[in-house]
């Protein structure tokens, strides 16, 4: 040991092994190596990197270092206590195999390696910081402490207010930091036991690491902040008085070990944001829980989470829109802690009953109040009839106000007529009240054929309260539906009426808007096929002199259409036709005693697009949907014109259909199919003087049709149909005047008897057959001019009028215009 007096003071200092040449001298003493720790009344600096001290280390005056130095050795057997001076102990290698008490200055405790039995920092303001080693026992009476790695026995930072930033290393009980202010910050490494704060404001941060224990934070108005990671074995605890929680971006990984979430006494808020969480019964006695940002909360079983405690006796919960509570498969809900008070819960999100698989007997219960702020709850429900089962909501004892949309997700439901209250999905009990507005249906409930409303109250007693679903309006309705269709006096569309009875089937849209489908394609289908008049002009057109050639023809043609169809829908259509059609003969003989035959092919197309119409939704002759198809057709005919005019002839064509029928609802179909028809028809003109004669006239119309079967959101839609015959008694008056350069021109009058014989078109919407009747008779009234410009061209055309005189509503309105050439 050398001795040197500094300032007139005498300073020990320890050297290990041989001297170490040049050194500066400060007024304190240091100890190197060896560990020889030999206190004096000064400022000490003790170094032990080598050797063993045995025995305590008391040092109780000055502003004293000790350094274990990092690769080395040392070990000190026994206990190192300091005064209350500016104490600093650095420990990166050996041992302490005592306790160490740095005493009641403001100390600094630094660990990188090595070993030391426990740690007492003492009064004042002390800071701490270890990034390895090993604390066996206890780290005590720390006041800013930082942890990024090493270990632990346990912590207990009982003094002043404390902070502990946590991010590696383990400590293997507890983490206790008590009176005043405490924060905890952990992001990373584990603690066995329970994080405890007690008193004051304190602030608990958990982003990362482990708590095997609990997390207590006692009286005072606290903060627990979850955010992103780390787990929980045991159970968080806020303590009395007001304290706010936030849980964010946490899932099951994260909240796996958490037992319970307890509020405490006091207004207690706990916050959910981007949080996935089963089990919520384990969150308890808070006043508020606001389920935020993407958070989803899954009931199972019975589970009831319960709000409010002992002294508040209730709670509420809100639910943003962004957020969910799921409940399929379970039975659960939401009450209050109090009996006889009523739980607050405002709905922004969902609250979803489907995700628990094919099970529609899912009830969430919520005892107490309920506000739906524009939110949504989704039901598993089997569209039938009124025995078919579905989740539900229960309001118990409280009221539903505010808005909500139902969202019906169909479980195997086919359909079906209700006749009593209907299918039921929001239950009110124990004297619960629901608004009249409270829900509506978020989106369409459709299946097969009909149409399902939602109305409030059914028509048995003591169901006012209840919402149910139905798809029949029951006169004298109960109530009217939860988004109250149009009054008689306001139709949805002109001309709409309402339907009477006692019971008013709901169909949906759809069922009239494709009904109109295989009668259009009827339509489009004759219309292509016309009359001999409309397709050749006239029968001098098939004759050239004393030459047998063959001709080629054509011709355009166009309708304004407007009709009516019975059945069980009645539907109906308003639109326009055109087409053209190319003709060629290709066989042409006349015989000596003048008799004409013809024989040829040609092809056609047409299109008929416009509006439907129906009964729909209690509505009769409302306006449905769209209909656009179109048909092409090959054809071959044959005619035979005898001397004095009379005529025979006969047309067979196939039409390949295409396009599509849409509802005004957004649903829509294809249309792809094929259609055969025939036609004979004959005319005998009678001379009635030079000029004029009047030929009667009869033509028979047979016509097939094959539909491929299509579907929609709602159901399969299967076309039946029937072969349907059309026949036709006419008269044509036509004149005859020729001009000197062989011109001729032959003005015409035409008038026409329609008879559809009775035909049905079914169409089935899954299991449920709608039929759609073709009967009718219809009169026709028209003129023409027939035009031969050259002996080898000629011109045609016509336009006539046709309404119903007997069956549904028929107003046709054409114009054909045609061209023959003789080649």
């Amino acid at each position: 040991m050398h001795y040197r007096t500094f300032n007139g003071r005498l300073t020990a200092i320890l050297l290990s092994g041989s001297a170490l040449g040049s050194f500066m001298a400060w007024p304190v003493s240091t100890a190197h190596a060896a560990c020889t720790l030999v206190p004096t009344a000064g400022n000490d600096i003790f170094v032990c990197d080598s050797g063993t001290h045995t025995g305590d280390v008391l040092d109780l005056s000055g502003n004293n270092t000790l350094t274990l130095s990092a690769g080395g050795s040392g070990i000190i057997n026994g206990n190192v206590t300091f005064g209350p001076g500016v104490d600093t102990v650095e420990v990166h290698s050996g041992e302490i195999n005592g306790q160490l008490q740095q005493g009641d200055g403001v100390d600094d405790f630094r660990m990188t390696g090595g070993q030391i039995d426990s740690l007492n920092q003492g009064g004042h303001f002390d800071t701490f910081f270890m990034s390895g080693g090993h604390i066996v026992n206890h780290f005590d009476d720390g006041d800013e402490a930082v942890m990024t790695g090493g270990r632990i026995g346990r912590v207990d930072m009982k003094l002043a207010n404390n902070i502990f930033d946590m991010s590696g290393g383990t400590i293997d009980g507890n983490l206790v930091a008590g009176f005043g202010h405490d924060t905890i910050i952990l992001s990373g490494g584990s603690i066995g036991g329970n994080i405890s704060v007690s008193g004051g404001t304190d602030r608990v941060t958990i982003t990362g690491g482990s708590v095997g224990g609990d997390v207590r934070l006692s009286v005072g108005t606290d903060t627990l902040l979850w955010d992103g990671g780390g787990s929980i074995g045991g159970n968080v605890d806020l303590g009395g008085d007001d304290d706010t929680a936030t849980l964010r971006n946490l899932n099951a990984s994260n909240l796996g070990g958490l037992n319970a979430f307890l509020g405490g006494l006091g207004a207690d808020d706990l916050t959910l944001e981007g949080v996935v969480a089963d089990t919520p019964d384990r969150f308890q006695t808070l006043e508020t829980i606001n389920v935020n940002a993407g958070s989803a909360l899954t009931f199972s079983g019975s589970e009831t989470l319960t709000l409010g405690d002992s002294g508040t006796g209730t709670g509420s919960m809100n639910i943003d829109a962004t957020s969910a509570l799921f409940g399929g498969s379970a039975t659960g809900g939401i009450n209050a802690f109090g009996t006889g008070q009523r739980a607050s819960v405002s709905n922004a999100g969902t609250i979803d009953l489907t995700n628990g698989g094919n099970s529609a007997t899912d009830t969430f219960t919520i005892t107490g109040d309920y506000f739906g702020d524009g939110g949504i709850l989704s039901l598993n429900t089997v569209l039938g009839d009124d025995a078919s089962p579905s989740d539900k909501l229960v309001i118990a004892e409280g009221t539903a106000t505010g808005s909500t949309g139902i969202s019906i997700v169909n479980l195997g439901g086919s359909g079906g007529t209700t006749v009593q209250d209907g299918i039921m999905v929001v239950e009110a009990t124990g004297g619960g009240t629901t608004a009249a507005g409270a829900f509506s249906l978020n989106d369409r409930v459709a299946v097969g054929a009909f149409e399902y409303q939602l109305y409030r109250g059914g028509v048995s007693a003591g169901t006012q309260e209840n919402w149910y679903l139905r798809s029949t309006i029951v006169n004298p309705p109960a109530t009217s539906p939860s988004v109250p269709a149009p009054s008689p006096g306001t139709p949805p569309t002109p001309g709409a009426t309402l339907v009477t009875g006692e019971t008013v089937p709901l169909y949906r849209p759809e069922v009239a808007a494709y009904s109109t489908v295989p009668p259009v394609l009827q339509h489009l289908a004759a219309s292509t096929l016309g009359t001999f008049h409309e397709r050749r002009g006239s029968q001098p057109f098939l004759r050239n002199g004393d030459t047998v050639l063959p001709a080629s023809w054509s011709r355009l043609f166009g309708q304004t259409v407007e009709s009516k169809w019975g059945g069980t829908v009645a539907p109906g259509f308003d639109g326009n036709l055109l087409g053209f059609q190319l003709g060629q003969d290709l066989i042409g003989r006349e015989s000596h005693s003048g008799h004409i035959d013809r024989a040829g092919i040609f092809i056609s197309h047409a299109r008929m697009n416009g509006d439907t119409t129906g009964q729909a939704i209690g509505w009769n002759d409302v306006a449905v949907g769209e209909l656009d198809i179109h048909g092409t057709s090959l054809g071959g005919y044959w005619t035979h014109v005898a001397p004095n005019g009379w005529y025979l002839d006969g047309v067979v064509t196939g039409t390949w259909f295409g396009g599509a029928a849409r509802s005004n609802a957004g649903e829509a179909i294809e249309v792809d199919g094929t259609g055969v028809a025939a036609s004979v028809e004959t005319g005998y003109p009678v001379a009635l003087n030079d000029r004029w004669r009047l030929e009667p006239q009869v033509q028979l119309i047979w016509q097939h049709l094959s539909l491929d079967d299509q579907s929609d959101r709602f159901s399969t839609v299967t076309f039946e149909t029937d072969d349907v015959v059309t026949g036709r008694l006419g008269i044509r008056l036509e004149g005859d005047f020729q001009a000197d350069d062989g011109q001729s021109l032959k003005p015409y009058f035409k008038a026409n008897l329609w008879h559809t014989f009775s035909a049905e078109h079914s169409l089935r919407f899954g299991g449920d057959a709608v039929a759609t009747e073709l009967k009718g008779t219809s009169l026709e009234l028209g003129a023409g001019l027939v035009a031969n410009l050259t002996k080898q061209v000629g011109l045609f055309a016509t336009a006539d009028y046709t309404t119903n005189i007997g069956g549904e509503k028929t107003q046709i309105v054409e114009a054909n215009l045609g061209l023959s050439i003789t080649w």
